[in-house]
């Protein structure tokens, strides 16, 4: 997901490698090491995990509907703007 490709950039302005994951609970952990302020995303990451990870696999069965895609869509706008925010000059 877009939030997803936020969170590693972050961590790579932050001189960090970013893991090989799309868990992005673990992403924003690792990022809050930087900037515990972050932490404050975490509904937002817990939401978007069941888009970035669940939805790959075809054993997890969520709902996927308009309400649900509204809420990821926004939820990826507060994670990308929060980043935007700290990486830019």
């Amino acid at each position: 997901s877009a939030a997803e490709k936020y969170l590693k950039a972050f961590l790579a302005f932050s001189d960090t490698n970013p893991e090989r994951t799309h868990d992005m609970d673990e992403l924003l952990a690792e990022c809050s090491r930087f900037d515990p302020s972050l932490k404050a995303l975490v509904e937002d990451c817990g939401h978007l995990s069941v888009f970035s990870v669940d939805a790959r696999y075809p054993e997890f069965e969520g709902v996927y509907d308009e309400t649900a895609a509204r809420l990821a869509v926004a939820a990826a706008d507060r994670i990308s703007g929060a980043i935007r925010e700290r990486i830019q000059p």
